[in-house]
């Protein structure tokens, strides 16, 4: 989604924001923010991943499940994905952002990008413009 054509070359903050919150509304994007990651792992009966995480200011525990499992940890250069229950059983595709091209493959399939760095969201936002069902969890 470009920006205006009358904002200037860096965008202003309130105008971002602004950016921000019509960017959720277009692609209706469910953001949940204050989630700690407790848990990942694939359930082989289903074929889906299981994410349990916590919501840091109510202290509920809240289940997300998805096909597909997109971990972005760390910087781009910095490979890094972390021990997470179930992966070396899981049959289907996961991967660091850094391998990441285009969401093309994922076309009407459920997935889940973990993290909202730079790399995060714009890998979340190729998805869904490649008709993928986007989710996001959100560390803080």
């Amino acid at each position: 989604m470009p920006f205006s054509s009358d904002l200037p070359k860096f965008v202003p903050r309130v105008d971002f924001l602004r950016y921000l919150d019509d960017y959720v509304i277009n692609f209706k994007i469910s953001i949940r923010y204050n989630r700690y990651v407790n848990d990942a792992s694939f359930d082989v009966k289903r074929g889906k991943w299981r994410v349990s995480v916590n919501d840091n200011t109510s202290n509920v525990d809240e289940i997300y499940v998805a096909d597909h499992l997109v971990v972005a940890t760390g910087e781009n250069c910095d490979a890094y994905i972390p021990m997470i229950n179930g992966l070396e059983n899981f049959e289907g595709e996961y991967l660091h952002c850094n391998k990441y091209l285009n969401g093309r493959s994922w076309y009407d399939k459920n997935v889940l990008v973990v993290g909202s760095g730079n790399s995060g969201m714009e890998i979340a936002y190729d998805l869904s413009t490649w008709g993928a069902n986007t989710s996001m969890v959100i560390r803080s």
